[in-house]
């Protein structure tokens, strides 16, 4: 999962990353464990061949983005 890094002006943000993941269509939420101060996060551990879907969001000085929600995927 990726996410943009915010900018104000030409400068980027200090910016956290939070996910969360979803096997109900977005009825319950599992957040990831860590946030990330990185804007691409490899999640591991999804369930095989079952369909999910993943939000993400950032924090800035500025404060919480939106919920961005991924269309359902489903892990090999």
């Amino acid at each position: 999962m990726t996410s943009i890094r915010p900018k104000e002006n030409t400068k980027f943000l200090v910016t956290t990353y939070f996910g969360a993941y979803s096997y109900d269509g977005g009825i319950t939420w599992v957040d990831f464990e860590d946030p990330s101060h990185t804007s691409k996060v490899v999640v591991k551990n999804l369930t095989s061949n079952k369909s999910v879907i993943l939000r993400s969001r950032t924090w800035t000085k500025n404060g919480w983005s939106v919920w961005s929600v991924s269309q359902p995927i489903t892990p090999n």
